[in-house]
């Protein structure tokens, strides 16, 4: 008889939803609704964030020191000029301690966060993150707390900055997360697409989160995968609005790779003898496997023989980011719910993804992540599943010729 294979242990959860806190049982904290709660057709609400209080100092008024690397020239355009003079009643509006903070965010993000977001070699694109984002995020507070949250990340990993200006990235975020949810009730109202594009910068930052994670155990990037996830029903509801002509996301929809729906039952056949479809069939004498999860599986080595095809013909790095960005959406949500229960097959998978987006790592949200990952994956996976790990780690290891020697 095939026996299941053990659970690995986990962290107790602390911020599940309530329903789970009320009944004392264990929460996986996927968003929008935790597996409890949709196995038993209830809705499920999480407890609201609670906000920290920041407050700038003088220090913030002393210059900063640029750091050695730079990732775009201090240099604002034209448009971007004649943008900045019409914002400032809006900034004018919060409090006057925060004033200061906030014009320096957004001066970091037209000089130097957009273009990191940009990079699609499309000027559509390049617009839209430099001039209709910003414009988005004056008429929508979510977003705009998003946007200094990026920055404030990005600035925090670029340049040398006082503690507390260091830490007003997760102030905005908390900001951002408790206004954001309220949102969400009206996803499909005037505003969908600023609420589409708050998800999406989210989710962004929770991504590049991972490299400022505490040494210790590792911990699969659950923060990251649940919050992706959700852009999948806040763009499903509205894609057909966010597709119309003069659609003010369509540069980034419609930049390759377009990446809409999951793979068809026949797609899932062939590629079920692809490059990495060993990974289903592996270590069944030891792990039993259920046709939900074996579904669940399929899509994610799917998606990894689809990106390695895209590396054989050789897409943009600008495009292999945008395939990692689009992997949680993309996947079930057993499949998270795999990677929460520590499932070794689910997690080689994911460590399989790192490694064939970890050339195209030299951004600042992206930098370094995919080998943390891998190594962090590594360090959990039991005895009889190292063997699978010997690829993702010679790739990061020897780098881009050994991608395509298994």
């Amino acid at each position: 008889m095939l026996r299941k294979a053990p659970r690995l242990e986990h962290k107790k959860s602390t911020t599940g939803c309530r329903r789970c806190k009320a009944r004392k049982v264990k929460c996986d904290e996927i968003r929008p609704k935790c597996s409890q709660c949709a196995r038993h057709l209830v809705d499920c609400e999480y407890p609201a964030l609670k906000i920290q209080t920041f407050t700038p100092d003088k220090g913030i008024s002393k210059r900063i020191r640029k750091s050695q690397v730079s990732e775009r020239q201090d240099v604002v355009s034209p448009l971007q000029r004649s943008f900045l003079g019409s914002i400032f009643p809006v900034l004018l509006s919060e409090p006057e301690s925060s004033i200061l903070l906030s014009l320096r965010l957004l001066h970091h993000y037209l000089t130097h966060t957009s273009g990191t977001l940009s990079m699609a070699g499309d000027p559509q694109v390049r617009r839209m993150w430099d001039i209709t984002v910003p414009e988005m995020a004056f008429e929508h507070k979510p977003l705009l707390y998003t946007l200094f949250a990026v920055s404030a990340l990005h600035q925090s990993k670029s340049m040398l900055m006082e503690h507390k200006c260091w830490n007003s990235h997760q102030f905005y975020l908390d900001l951002a997360l408790f206004q954001h949810k309220k949102a969400l009730a009206e996803s499909a109202g005037p505003k969908f697409e600023s609420i589409c594009m708050t998800t999406i910068l989210i989710s962004f930052y929770t991504l590049a989160l991972r490299s400022n994670m505490p040494t210790g155990p590792y911990e699969p990037p659950m923060l990251w995968l649940s919050m992706s996830r959700g852009i999948r029903p806040v763009l499903t509801q509205v894609y057909d609005r966010l597709t119309m002509p003069g659609g003010r996301l369509l540069p980034l929809l419609r930049a390759k790779p377009v990446i809409e729906h999951l793979p068809d039952e026949n797609q899932l056949e062939n590629n079920a003898k692809g490059t990495f479809s060993f990974l289903l069939h592996c270590q069944a004498d030891i792990e039993y496997v259920d046709q939900v999860s074996m579904d669940a599986y399929k899509y994610g080595v799917s998606y990894l023989d689809v990106m390695y095809l895209a590396l054989r013909n050789h897409e943009s790095e600008f495009q292999i980011r945008k395939r990692l960005c689009a992997f949680p959406p993309i996947m079930t949500e057993r499949f998270l719910q795999l990677l929460y229960q520590r499932r070794p097959r689910a997690l080689v998978i994911l460590a399989y993804l790192f490694a064939l987006v970890s050339g195209a790592d030299n951004v600042w949200w992206l930098r370094g992540i995919p080998e943390q990952e891998i190594r962090g994956i590594n360090s959990i996976m039991p005895a009889e599943w190292r063997w699978a790990m010997k690829w993702p780690l010679n790739v990061i290891e020897s780098g881009m010729e050994m991608m395509f020697h298994k």
